[in-house]
């Protein structure tokens, strides 16, 4: 049951952006496939393809000659052959016990109580958790343990396809061997194969049949272990560097040592040398090895880690602007749309926002990620407002119900009010860095010493919030992705459902949680706990000619707003 996969193409959600480029391979099945890049190469999004998680804009993917699209959905046969384990597993768990998380994997499978039962029993055995823990609180469990617990889900599903991202993601050596043991007997079981997205090739690439090579959404190499170990050029080519053993390899080479690049792992390469190295020794010159080990290029992946926006958006208006201007803009223009009193008053307002977004450049999906939810409110809000009962004047009756337009209007026309001030709000937060807004804060603040405030805890934990609010975002989706996987149903990616709710809630929460935890330790090791503590800053922001003219553009906007009322 190979998977083909030809002409694969994926574009980032609303932008001409190439994720993946028109992608060609084969996976064969009975073997353990790594997919290997540095970070952004593409490799996850390529997992999440395969796996029938995301959708794609061209190409095909099949299994076994089946195609895994139909016109809008994926096959639900393939999805549920597959498996997933997720980056950080123990995270997905959210259900009562031990038992209810396996009971909702295997739930859509519509197995028999004794054949649940069977490989509930059977799944602990495999992972090593013993049959007392059954009925514990996932949340009481160690990280260990909800690891395996998180994996032994995915396995009593018996997938005959099996799709792993990191799975040794924070697990010291010991704990990776229990995994690459888990997946070695897995392969055993299975009528389809393995395939793990890794950047740990010391644990991995001694157990792979094969290695796929991504670098910038494009297949470089796919090729055998051995041959990627005889031509390990390629993972330098591919901004990847060497496994720690190739390295030693390549040193001891240096050194004059003929050892066999198609050694596999540190312990084959240990055996060769326990049986040859000693000889071997004495025939060369040490010396001379040594000044070449030294002289060493050094050399690894080179991955920009920034808070900085990227430099096409930095050419944006918007962007150029000093946060301040924008700050004073948003607070004229919040003033004005609340002063507006009737929907004429309101159609200059709207105006200004929808020529905001134009020039902001910011996508329509995120802006409608934030409003979708809202717009829903607005119309509950105009229904129930509209509502009367009883025989009174309305615009129609139905009974002793009737609705009134007008009174709905009212409620509509306030709601609208706001729903252009929290566009503007996500317009300003999408066009200004946390760091700029942390130095809009404090320059102005730090003027104004007598209020005895903490200002730079004020404008570190405003940026932070600023920071959190996309964090939040990313989590729910990837939660989302989560939940759709275990629950082996599609909806289009972005949307969340109901039955996802139920799932998504508290793996969520204790995330956020998290992060919230995570934030506040780091005030407190920056000592931002004092007050009056006084910090160099690496930028300084000044006031442009482009600022004072926005300024004052906003200003006579804000005058035209009050005198339209």
């Amino acid at each position: 049951m190979p998977i083909h996969i030809k002409n694969l193409t994926i574009y980032e959600r609303n932008s001409s952006k190439t994720i993946l480029d028109h992608l060609d391979c084969t996976i064969n099945d009975q073997q353990i496939t790594l997919i290997i890049g540095k970070t952004g190469a593409g490799k996850s999004t390529f997992l999440d393809a395969i796996s029938g998680l995301i959708e794609i804009d061209s190409g095909f993917i099949t299994y076994d000659e089946q195609p895994l699209w139909g016109k809008r959905r994926p096959s639900k046969e393939i999805i549920l052959s597959t498996g997933n384990v997720f980056q950080s597993p123990w995270q997905q768990l959210f259900a009562r016990t031990v038992d209810a998380e396996f009971i909702y994997s295997l739930k859509v499978y519509h197995l028999t109580k004794e054949e649940i039962e069977k490989r509930i029993t059977s799944t602990l055995v495999q992972v090593g958790l013993p049959q007392t823990v059954r009925n514990d609180s996932t949340l009481t469990l160690s990280e260990g343990q909800k690891r395996r617990v998180a994996l032994g889900s995915t396995f009593a599903t018996e997938p005959k396809w099996l799709f792993l991202d990191e799975p040794t993601s924070g697990l010291d050596s010991n704990g990776a061997q229990r995994i690459v043991n888990y997946l070695l007997e897995q392969k055993k079981r299975i009528t389809g194969g393995i395939i793990i997205v890794t950047h740990d090739l010391d644990t991995f690439l001694p157990v792979a049949d094969q290695v796929i090579v991504m670098q910038d959404g494009h297949i470089v190499a796919q090729m055998q272990p051995v041959e990627l170990c005889a031509h390990p050029d390629v993972l330098l080519s591919a901004d990847i560097g060497y496994p720690h053993y190739i390295e030693l390899i390549q040193s001891l080479r240096q050194f004059g040592l003929p050892v066999p690049l198609e050694i596999l792992s540190a312990k084959d390469m240990a055996t060769w040398l326990l049986m040859n190295a000693i000889g071997i020794a004495h025939n060369h010159h040490i010396e001379e090895g040594e000044k070449k080990l030294h002289g060493e290029i050094q050399r690894g992946s080179k991955e920009i880690s920034s808070l900085a926006l990227p430099e096409e958006q930095l050419e944006h208006l918007a962007m150029r602007l000093d946060p301040r201007a924008k700050w004073l803009i948003y607070i004229m223009f919040s003033f004005g749309i609340f002063y507006q009193s009737d929907w004429i008053g309101l159609i200059f307002p709207a105006l200004l926002t929808t020529g905001a977004v134009v020039i902001s450049r910011v996508s329509y999906r995120k802006i409608g990620t934030v409003t979708k939810p809202f717009l829903f409110l607005i119309g509950i809000s105009f229904l129930l407002s509209g509502l009367q009962f009883g025989h009174q004047p309305s615009l129609f009756h139905v009974g002793e119900v009737g609705f009134n337009f007008s009174n709905g209007l009212v409620t509509l026309l306030s709601l609208s009010k706001i729903l252009l001030i929290m566009i503007l709000g996500g317009l300003l937060s999408a066009t200004t860095s946390p760091l700029q807004v942390k130095r809009s804060l404090e320059q102005p603040l730090s003027r104004l010493p007598m209020l005895r405030v903490p200002v730079e805890a004020f404008s570190l934990a405003t940026m932070l919030i600023f920071r959190f609010i996309p964090i939040i975002f990313r989590e729910t989706n990837r939660f989302s992705k989560i939940t759709r996987a275990r629950a082996k149903h599609y909806t289009k990616q972005g949307t969340i459902t109901f039955t996802d709710i139920v799932a998504l809630i508290i793996p969520l929460l204790l995330s956020v949680l998290q992060l919230g935890s995570d934030l506040v330790l780091a005030m407190e090791s920056r000592g931002y706990q004092r007050i009056g503590m006084e910090r160099t800053s690496s930028t300084h922001l000044h006031m442009k000619r482009e600022d004072y003219i926005a300024l004052c553009i906003g200003l006579l906007s804000f005058v035209f707003l009050l005198l339209a009322r």
